[in-house]
C-alpha cells in the first residue's frame, strides 16, 4: 500500500489549532446559541483586524460549515440564531446535526427528520439496525435510513425514503400465491429475483449492488428496465440504468459494524466514514490521495480515525466535538 502523498499544492499555513478552536466555539455561540449584545462585542474584539489570525481562522471555520456571507463582514448580522433562549449545549448539538452543509442541504436533513418520524422503521446517525418483515424478509437499515413497509394482498413493497438498506428476501407464505417483492427508491422500482442486495439512495442517483440472485431495475422516468446479475452493481437514475460493474469490496459490511476498504483514498474514506458521526469530518488537500485498505468499525468511528494514525502518516485533529479534520503528521 502506498503511503507516498498525492501531488496537490500545498495548502496555505492553517491558522493555530488553539485559535481555531476558539473560533469554532464563537462561530457556534453566534450562529446557533444565544447570543447577547455583550457576547457580539466580546466576538468582534476577539475577531480583530482583516490579516489577523483571529481572521483567518474565523475564514475556516465558515468555509468548513458552509457558510460564507459572513458576520466578519456585517458585524450586525447573524443568521440562523436558535430561538427560544436554546442553550449552548443545544446549540452545538444543532451545528453538529448541520456539520459542513449548506442552507440547502439543511432544509435536505429537515425533510429526512420529517421522513424518519412518520416512516414504518428509521435509524438516526450511526445507528444500524436489522429487522425481520412478516413474510421472513430480513432487511438492515444503515446510519440515518428510512423506509416504509406496504404488504398488501397481492405484492410485498418497502419503499426506500432515503439512506440505504441491505435485503435478504425470503419466499413469500402468502396465502392466494406467492407474492411479488418490490424496493420502491426515488429513482426507480427494483424487483429481485431471490436474492440479497444492497441499495443506496442520493440525491440523483441510486446505487444497487447484488451479493446474490438477481435485481431488475425500472426506471421511475420509463426507461428500459434492466436485470443485475450476482457479483455486479448498476448506478441508476429516473431515466436509465447505467452499465453493470464488478462489485468490490464487501458492499454490506456496515450491516457487520464494519468498512471493508481497498485500496481506497483517504478523502473518500472519511466521506464514508463522515455517514455515521455528527459533525464535519475531513482531510487537507495534501493527504486526501493516500491510499487506504483495511477493516474499520463504523460503531466506534474515534476508533477507526485513531486507527489511521498507525496506517498513514497522518494525525487527527479535533478542533471542536463537530469538526474533526486529518491532516499529514508533523515533522520533527
Amino acid at each position: 500500500m502506498p503511503n507516498g502523498r498525492s501531488s496537490v499544492t500545498a495548502p496555505p499555513r492553517s491558522p493555530d489549532k488553539r485559535i481555531l478552536q476558539e473560533a469554532a466555539q464563537w462561530f457556534a455561540v453566534l450562529h446557533f446559541g444565544d447570543a447577547r449584545e455583550e457576547d457580539r462585542a466580546r466576538w468582534r474584539a476577539w475577531l480583530g483586524m482583516p490579516g489577523s489570525a483571529q481572521h483567518a481562522a474565523w475564514r475556516r471555520v465558515e468555509a468548513i460549515s458552509g457558510r460564507f456571507g459572513a458576520a466578519a463582514e456585517l458585524p450586525g448580522r447573524f443568521a440562523l440564531h436558535a430561538r427560544g433562549g436554546a442553550s449552548r449545549r443545544k446549540a452545538l448539538g444543532a451545528l453538529a446535526a448541520l456539520g459542513g452543509s449548506a442552507a440547502a442541504a439543511w432544509m435536505g436533513s429537515r425533510t429526512q427528520a420529517w421522513e424518519s418520524m412518520r416512516a414504518d422503521l428509521s435509524t438516526a446517525t450511526g445507528e444500524i439496525r436489522e429487522q425481520t418483515l412478516a413474510d421472513g424478509t430480513r432487511i438492515w437499515l444503515n446510519t440515518a435510513s428510512a423506509i416504509d413497509v406496504r404488504y398488501g394482498v397481492r405484492e410485498r413493497r418497502v419503499r426506500l425514503l432515503h439512506g440505504e438498506v441491505h435485503v435478504a428476501t425470503a419466499p413469500d407464505p402468502g396465502r392466494a400465491g406467492p407474492r411479488p417483492f418490490y424496493l420502491d427508491t426515488a429513482h426507480a422500482r427494483l424487483r429481485p429475483l431471490g436474492t440479497r442486495f444492497t441499495v443506496r439512495q442520493g440525491r440523483e442517483t441510486s446505487l444497487l449492488s447484488v451479493e446474490a440472485g438477481a435485481v431488475e431495475i425500472a426506471p421511475a422516468g420509463g426507461g428500459a428496465a434492466k436485470v443485475v446479475e450476482a457479483g455486479r452493481r448498476a448506478r441508476f437514475s429516473a431515466s436509465g440504468v447505467d452499465a453493470p460493474g464488478p462489485l468490490t469490496g464487501v458492499a454490506h459490511g456496515w450491516t457487520r459494524g464494519v468498512l471493508v476498504v481497498q485500496d481506497v483514498r483517504l478523502d473518500d474514506f472519511l466521506a464514508e466514514l463522515g455517514r455515521y458521526r455528527r459533525g464535519r469530518l475531513g482531510c487537507d488537500p495534501d493527504v486526501a490521495g493516500l491510499r487506504l485498505a483495511g477493516v474499520y468499525s463504523v460503531r466506534d468511528t474515534d476508533h477507526a480515525l485513531a486507527a489511521l494514525e498507525h496506517a498513514l502518516p497522518v494525525e487527527v485533529r479535533r478542533y471542536a466535538p463537530w469538526w474533526v479534520m486529518v491532516g499529514s503528521t508533523p515533522t520533527r
